[in-house]
């Protein structure tokens, strides 16, 4: 009989470990240079540690948290403002980081530490709030929502439920394993002063929070944050037939992001966002797009989108189809099922399961556009071949079908060139500024301070971030002629 051999580990939540004596003389390392950063001074206040954050080799807009997590550690109770002033000193800082650091032995183990509360083994969206405060109040890219308090708190509710949607967790608990994930190590460390946040392809784009938070305002009509069944009846020229609207008012509300609300047929902007309606209907090919939908078509939550639950869907798509195109010819569910069946092959006719439709997004698309989008359902039926396959090879380009990254980037210069067509008319004055667009909207007066031997270059190149009114191109092109 062989001998038992040992395994050698393999499951390491925190991180690889690293040889003890590779561990302490890292510790040593910052613990000498944060003592001769500290000098003759008894505390660090929260300006000033951002040479200690940078000397734990953490991200520029971990500042914030960590300071406030060198406060709240010495301390049991929740700490008055006066208090969090006090500042940390070199003894507390060292208790502190000791503890914090112990058996994290990668980056997203260490800030998913610093982010938890204490006594918790999960992140909820208020532990992102100290990270997305630094990146608002000191970013140079946002400086112009200075004097803009809700627009700011609505970028940082933005990006809080982008980062748990990437993580895919919709109950608000983000574990360890959620948290590497949505990689928020390696995008919080990426956004350095000179990165252009309305260049970023993530979570934290300003043009894509632009985006979303103008497609609410315009379906949200008297601006009270709140959507109404009617609100969503105008979503994209009335494309939703009223059973999806029906199904989103009930079904859209989240647990993570729940607010009190007048009455529960209501959809917050976090409902908006963090239910990802907005992100889930612009792509259906995504997983999580498909896992969402299906729930929502399975009205009896057996697992199984019946011919009787289709037959609903469709039906509503028939009543659409009268009232807006009135000569043309009806359908039958019997012909749109048969069609379904050859497309998605399940292994029961007419009954439908999630495995089913994963196993080929494209096709899961264009299912389930037949019941829940009548446009959608119209262009897949009148291209031969694939739609998706079609726009990949740029035969033509619609923000009906696209992933998002393209669907902001479309949407985004429709609204600048909407913008720069209503300054060309001169049809704008203040009064309608303030009462008809949406708040915050940037404005080129805003400019931020730099190096002084390029400050007119850099205060025009901000300009022109903060307003969406200025195309990239020409921008470019400025750059090239400076140069």
């Amino acid at each position: 009989m062989p001998p038992y051999k040992t395994i050698p580990p393999f499951y390491f939540p925190f991180g690889r470990p690293t040889s003890i004596i590779e561990k302490d003389q890292h510790q040593h390392k910052v613990m000498a240079i944060v003592k001769h950063l500290y000098g003759d001074r008894t505390c660090l206040r929260e300006p000033e540690f951002f040479p200690v954050t940078k000397a734990c080799e953490l991200p520029r807009y971990m500042n914030l948290a960590l300071y406030r997590k060198m406060v709240t550690s010495t301390h049991s109770l929740p700490l008055s403002d006066e208090e969090d002033d006090l500042g940390v000193t070199y003894v507390q800082f060292a208790q502190a980081w000791t503890s914090l650091s112990k058996n994290c032995y990668d980056d997203d183990a260490l800030l998913f530490n610093i982010l938890q509360e204490q006594q918790r083994s999960f992140l909820t969206p208020e532990d992102f709030f100290a990270v997305l405060e630094d990146l608002v109040f000191n970013h140079p890219g946002l400086q112009f929502l200075t004097n803009n308090t809700m627009f700011q708190e609505r970028y940082i509710e933005t990006v809080i439920c982008r980062i748990f949607y990437e993580a895919g967790c919709s109950s608000g608990k983000m574990t360890l394993r959620q948290f590497r994930q949505c990689q928020f190590s390696s995008r919080i460390k990426s956004l350095g002063s000179n990165i252009e946040l309305n260049n970023t392809q993530d979570y934290f784009s300003y043009k894509h929070f632009y985006v979303i938070y103008c497609k609410f305002w315009t379906l949200d009509n008297d601006h009270d944050l709140m959507l109404t069944e009617e609100d969503l009846f105008q979503y994209n020229d009335q494309a939703l037939n009223p059973r999806v609207i029906d199904r989103l008012i009930s079904f859209g509300q989240i647990e993570a992001f729940s607010r009190n609300r007048l009455h529960q047929r209501q959809l917050t902007y976090l409902d908006y966002i963090c239910k990802w309606f907005l992100l889930h209907e612009i792509d259906k090919t995504n997983p999580r797009s498909i896992e969402y939908w299906f729930r929502m078509l399975d009205e009896d939550g057996d697992g199984i989108l019946s011919s009787y639950e289709l037959e609903l869907y469709w039906q509503e798509q028939m009543e659409k189809q009268k009232l807006m195109y009135q000569e043309c010819e009806e359908i039958s569910f019997h012909d749109i099922l048969r069609q379904m069946c050859d497309l998605i092959q399940p292994k029961v006719h007419g009954q439908f399961r999630l495995m089913e439709l994963k196993k080929n997004p494209l096709f899961a698309e264009r299912f389930l556009d037949t019941f829940l989008h009548l446009e959608k359902f119209t262009l897949h039926e009148s291209t031969q071949g694939c739609v998706r396959l079609k726009l990949q090879e740029g035969h033509f380009e619609t923000t009906y079908l696209c992933d998002w990254d393209r669907y902001a980037e479309m949407e985004y210069h429709q609204l600048i060139t909407m913008d720069q067509i209503t300054m060309a008319t001169g049809v704008e004055d203040d009064e309608e500024e303030e009462s008809d667009s949406a708040p915050g909207t940037p404005t080129s007066e805003t400019s931020i301070s730099q190096d002084k031997d390029d400050e007119e270059e850099v205060d025009w190149m901000l300009s022109w971030l903060a307003k969406p009114g200025s195309l990239q191109e020409s921008l470019q092109e400025s750059l090239q002629e400076s140069a």
